[in-house]
């Protein structure tokens, strides 16, 4: 990493292996809470699966595209921190039904932050787990997101990191196997980093609209 950012107070900077640390095992440990709800959807007749019971229909794949924002953060950089600025945002997700109420799928985020006044771009790409409810013709969807993560500018060596994640989504459909979606969800990255420098940075907030295909 070169020295081309302004240096900042270290005080609370120290923090900075810390608390990505506590927010990885916070995403482990709300991962491991949601199993049992996925067990439970897998012993679970067909029929208990109607809109009626609260719980989406069965439904094979669902398709995603969606635009949005992702708001700044505070990146540490080794004992330094920096402010990123917000930037667009564009992500996609494919999902596949394992069983009526869940699906696991992949995802891809693309987004143009600024840090130091300089243009980023983070590309951002994994595996999602995703459960899915139906409240009236409302569809809610919380999932988690396990990813691989490369930050890149023509200022500094390109960055890789682990990305965990969580989101929701709020689906409400306008046509047949069409729908309109709203996403709010974070991405993040405990561990990371360059041949030159450790890189991490904690909970990064997102916001997206977009419409979904499914069948």
């Amino acid at each position: 990493m070169t020295h081309h950012f302004t240096n900042s107070t270290q005080t609370h900077a120290r923090l900075a292996h810390a608390r990505p640390a506590r927010l990885g095992a916070a995403v482990w440990g709300l991962l491991l809470a949601i199993m049992p709800a996925i067990a439970h959807a897998e012993t679970s007749t067909g029929d208990s699966t109607s809109a009626t019971s609260g719980f989406a229909a069965p439904r094979s794949f669902a398709l995603s595209a969606k635009a949005g924002v992702l708001t700044s953060s505070e990146i540490y950089v080794d004992d330094v921190s920096f402010d990123s600025d917000v930037g667009p945002l564009m992500l996609a997700k494919l999902d596949s039904f394992i069983v009526p109420r869940a699906s696991l799928g992949v995802q891809g985020i693309l987004a143009f932050p600024k840090l130091a006044d300089e243009g980023v771009t983070l590309l951002n790409a994994g595996a999602t787990l995703k459960l899915h409810y139906e409240i009236g013709s409302v569809r809610l969807r919380p999932g988690f997101a396990l990813s691989y993560q490369r930050i890149s500018s023509e200022y500094f060596d390109a960055v890789e990191g682990f990305s965990p994640g969580a989101f929701i989504e709020l689906g409400v459909p306008f046509a047949r196997h069409t729908s309109g979606v709203v996403e709010v969800g974070f991405l993040s990255q405990p561990n990371g980093g360059n041949e030159d420098s450790s890189v991490t940075f904690g909970p990064t907030w997102y916001l997206a609209f977009g419409a979904e295909l499914g069948s």
